[in-house]
């Protein structure tokens, strides 16, 4: 069977007895035919080919080719955009968290591939910290940012850092510039969907002291 030949021509079975193997019993008595044979690569041989007692082919193919095993190489993911949403709790710090605590964080993100192991990821966060206070009102921030981000390769887990510029929409308040940074890693699924947790650092530029909060978020990446 490893030979995968075919016999296309065989001649009338000679009996031959083999003393010198006949105490073993595995191969004596024996049938030799001549045989024309076409191996795996289509060409013919004319072979003699040895049968033992029950017809099975022990001898003879030793000649022919073997074919080879095919071999499967698994392409390299395509670096096309990754689409995310990400769902987790906004963390107020600094002087945000005097008068406001934790509430519920939703990103939606969008990551262009620029070259080896760095990205361009553009984000649309929301972020609501509740109030400590029952005469004030719930806080919110939407937060745009563009960040670089460089990953450090690995299989199935992959950990990444970033950083970049950001503009703020402030409840109540004037829209602001800052800049926010962060790390996480990703658990790869498969080659389109992935496994993301991260946490990100923002910082709003203010006059007297930075406002400043945090985000802890996973969710699914899904290469398009």
């Amino acid at each position: 069977e490893k030979y995968k030949a075919k016999i296309i021509k065989m001649s009338k079975p000679t009996f031959k007895f083999r003393r010198k193997v006949a105490a073993n019993g595995r191969f004596s008595p024996t049938w030799k035919v001549d045989a024309t044979v076409i191996d795996c690569k289509g060409k013919k041989h004319r072979l003699e080919i040895v049968l033992n007692s029950a017809g099975k082919v022990f001898n003879g193919f030793e000649a022919l080719p073997v074919p080879k095993k095919k071999t499967y190489i698994v392409k390299p993911c395509k670096k096309s955009p990754l689409l995310s949403l990400h769902f987790g709790t906004a963390v107020p710090t600094g002087k945000l968290a005097d008068f406001y605590k934790a509430g519920i964080n939703v990103v939606g993100d969008i990551e262009f591939p620029i070259i080896k192991q760095f990205s361009l990821r553009a984000y649309v966060g929301f972020n609501q910290f509740k109030s400590k206070y029952k005469d004030l009102d719930d806080h919110s921030i939407v937060n745009l940012n563009l960040n670089l981000r460089y990953t450090l390769t690995g299989n199935p887990f992959a950990l990444f850092f970033e950083a970049g510029p950001a503009y703020y929409l402030i409840k109540d308040s004037d829209n602001k510039i800052g800049v926010n940074s962060g790390c996480g890693f990703t658990l790869k699924l498969n080659q389109r969907f992935l496994l993301e947790f991260a946490a990100h650092y923002n910082s709003i530029f203010t006059r007297d002291e930075n406002t400043t909060f945090l985000h802890f978020a996973g969710g699914l990446l899904i290469r398009l």
